[in-house]
């Protein structure tokens, strides 16, 4: 068999004597590759480069670099992505730090975008899935999570906000999941507010049973209602409700059942005095 052939049009085939491009590499038993090495000039033990269309892939110490843009010249292009020994992949960073890094130095960059062009009525979905065996998922495991980073004062990275998804009950057929959202207050992560079950707490994660709705300001050892109150208003000390009209407007609440939409209420009424 013919090892290495050149064809008409400056065709070269390694392994074939008819190759269909410049460079034809066959093989009939293991999956045919290309080894560069140099053991000395330069920290990269390979380089592929295509001037024309100013393109780099680089190799160096179990890391690849891919390049682009930049001018005509091979030599001018910008990092576009990395992917380091650890699997790390980078775009715009050739230091990825965690699984995914993303990286850009512009005014509302990077942005990550999922688009759909399905005609139908359902998008794209951002889906974290935690997946263990039947024996090692619990109540209240954390099942992903959003966090939002800056800089403070010290120059030390600090999370200022951030929202988690939680699995309440993980019982077959009485399955139940919780949202936190949670900011930062004096420094420290503070429940701003949670989705729990249909029910909604705003200043707590754990929401009166019987509510809908349940407003927090601060613990007041008190039991809860067992009567099916929509609203709970709580806090350690004094607790209300602060209605804000405009000067010659109406404030007040509506009791509405079988007789009307408005069967009862209390109503104040302002004045410009």
């Amino acid at each position: 068999n013919d090892l290495l052939s050149v064809k008409g049009g400056g065709r070269i085939g390694i392994g074939t004597n008819d190759p269909d491009n410049l460079l034809h590499i066959k093989t009939t038993g293991s999956t045919p590759s290309i080894e560069l090495e140099q053991d000395a000039g330069t920290s990269y033990k390979a380089l592929f480069k295509l001037a024309g269309n100013d393109l780099e892939i680089r190799g160096s110490s179990g890391q690849m670099e891919f390049y682009n843009g930049g001018n005509n010249d091979g030599d001018s292009s910008t990092l576009a992505m990395t992917i380091d020994s650890s699997q790390n992949v980078g775009i715009g960073t050739d230091s990825p730090d965690s699984i995914l890094h993303i990286k850009g130095g512009a005014n509302w960059r990077p942005i990550l975008k999922i688009e759909n062009t399905s005609t139908g009525n359902e998008s794209g979905i951002l889906q974290f899935h935690k997946v263990a065996s039947d024996s090692s998922e619990a109540d209240n495991d954390y099942l992903g999570g959003i966090e939002f980073h800056g800089i403070n004062s010290n120059n030390d990275s600090h999370r200022f906000g951030y929202m988690y998804g939680i699995s309440s009950d993980v019982t077959d057929g009485t399955e139940d999941g919780r949202i936190d959202f949670l900011t930062a207050k004096a420094g420290t992560d503070t429940i701003t507010m949670t989705l729990s079950s249909g029910a909604v707490g705003v200043g707590t994660s754990t929401i009166n049973t019987n509510a809908t709705f349940h407003v927090r300001g601060g613990d007041s050892s008190q039991s809860s209602s067992s009567n099916n109150t929509q609203l709970t208003v709580e806090n350690s000390g004094t607790a209300g409700i602060q209605i804000l009209t405009g000067t010659t407007s109406v404030g007040g609440f509506w009791i509405g059942d079988s007789n009307g939409a408005e069967a009862g209420g209390k109503l104040y009424y302002s004045n410009n005095d």
